[in-house]
């Protein structure tokens, strides 16, 4: 597909959950743990400082989705909460973690974006994206399938939702959100992307887990994270929606970043933007 001259930018938005800005190469990090993120930032305008309004996902992201904070926009942390967070997952015994959802007063980027005529498509991760918590307000196309427990959906299952969304829709300009849970606990990356970042066999991350493996199987997560961002900008080409997007990757949780133009930052992201 070749967009039209003139035609409004599709807007990319990517979420990296707890990513931390010094394990990514764009930031001094010597492992190769974002050789796809370091590229996407040489075309970029990078952020070294950004600060976000929450330490976790669910208000940090409904932050970013409303320009207001926690307070303001009602989900976050709350002992009265309605919301559990095993609501919506195929998992016992997890924590009793009480959360309040978006509050229905609130209008959402993807809300505002819908009114002006963008195709509106999300792609969730991590468990406190699942549409109980009021962030799917205003998608047209909201793909959870992949959160079924606590661990959230791997970044391959992302990737393949993500442009699959991007394949039912035509010649509209697209509002995209995609959410990437992988460097989250438990820390078990596919064993290319341990060796990619390691340099050398490892038998086992489960066996005998120290902190020293366990910042290993971190990194090799980020790797394996940057694996499907690739993937998925590699798909925004093919689609003809890369040249005129404007894509921002940052993170939901403690790291520093990139974009261009918009400032979409969560505590100190990571953001990169063509």
């Amino acid at each position: 597909m070749t967009r039209a001259p003139g035609a409004r930018p599709d807007i990319v938005l990517v979420t990296l959950d707890t990513t931390r800005a010094d394990r990514l190469g764009l930031y001094g990090y010597p492992r190769p743990t974002s050789p796809n993120l370091d590229r996407l930032a040489e075309e970029s305008l990078v952020f070294e400082r950004a600060v976000s309004t929450s330490s976790w996902t669910l208000p940090a992201h409904a932050s970013m989705f409303t320009g207001r904070i926690p307070s303001s926009h009602g989900a976050r942390t709350d002992p009265e909460g309605d919301l559990l967070l095993s609501d919506g997952l195929e998992e016992e015994g997890l924590p009793p973690y009480r959360a309040s959802t978006l509050s229905d007063a609130e209008q959402t980027l993807a809300e505002r974006l819908s009114d002006a005529g963008y195709a509106t498509l999300g792609v969730a991760g991590g468990p406190w994206l699942k549409r109980v918590f009021g962030l799917a307000a205003g998608f047209e196309g909201y793909d959870e399938s992949g959160v079924t427990t606590w661990h959230g959906a791997r970044g391959d299952h992302v990737t393949d939702a993500a442009l699959a969304l991007l394949d039912e829709v035509g010649e509209e300009p697209v509002f995209l959100f995609v959410n990437y849970f992988d460097p989250h606990t438990p820390y078990d990356p596919p064993w290319r992307d341990r060796l990619a970042v390691l340099g050398k066999p490892l038998a086992s991350l489960r066996e005998g887990m120290g902190p020293t493996l366990l910042r290993s199987a971190y990194d090799g997560e980020i790797r394996a994270m940057d694996r499907q961002l690739g993937r998925l900008l590699e798909g925004l080409r093919a689609r003809g929606r890369y040249a005129e997007s404007l894509v921002v990757v940052t993170a939901s949780s403690s790291a520093r970043a990139a974009t261009s133009a918009m400032d979409f930052a969560s505590a100190r992201p990571s953001f990169a933007c063509p």
